[in-house]
């Protein structure tokens, strides 16, 4: 049977090494002569009965309950479900009570939820883009002909107002040399 010491153990089910030591005197009815004081000036080593006794506690202290209530747990004979964790990088196995997993999936869950509607709002922010960026380029050829028939009507407004203005200088001309010719 493989056993881990208090710093592998501590990382497993998310205490302090110190923490894992601590409990290791005042649990000691519930775990192995190894892990409860080590033996013989060795180190304290845990078994798997070990780990899930711990692990127990970890979660029952993270529920509120006080030492009293833990001891009172550990002897009706409460464990909690365990499952394991990924492998980290060195390929330890953490300890996670089933309560804890349902917890994060649940989470992981509702993040889902929330990505999907934010898909589905992204999707129809895009739709709505599609349907103005259509409405752009129909707006961009209505200006564009707009200025063709402006500047169309800028270039006939011009020739004929040189025409007019030459109308009128031929007419002051014709005028004057007709009034010139009067007196003669």
């Amino acid at each position: 049977m493989k056993t881990i010491n208090a710093g592998e153990l501590s990382k497993r089910i998310g205490v302090h090494g110190n923490t894992v030591r601590n409990w290791s005197g005042e649990y000691a009815a519930f775990l192995s002569a190894s892990a409860a004081t080590g033996q013989h000036g060795k180190r304290r080593r845990f078994n798997d009965k070990d780990v899930l006794v711990l692990a127990t506690i970890a979660d029952l202290r993270a529920k509120g309950l006080t030492r009293e209530q833990v001891v009172e747990a550990l002897k009706a004979g409460t464990r909690i479900e365990v499952a394991a964790a990924a492998a980290d990088v060195r390929g330890d196995v953490g300890v996670v009570s089933v309560a804890q997993l349902e917890r994060v999936l649940d989470e992981v869950s509702s993040l889902r939820e929330k990505l999907d509607e934010l898909r589905a709002e992204r999707d129809k922010a895009l739709e709505g883009k599609e349907a103005l960026d259509a409405r752009i380029k129909e707006l961009e050829r209505q200006l564009g002909r707009a200025e063709v028939r402006i500047s169309t009507r800028g270039v006939l407004a011009l020739v004929i107002g040189v025409a007019v203005f030459f109308g009128l200088v031929l007419v002051i001309v014709v005028y004057i040399v007709t009034t010139a010719r009067l007196p003669m």
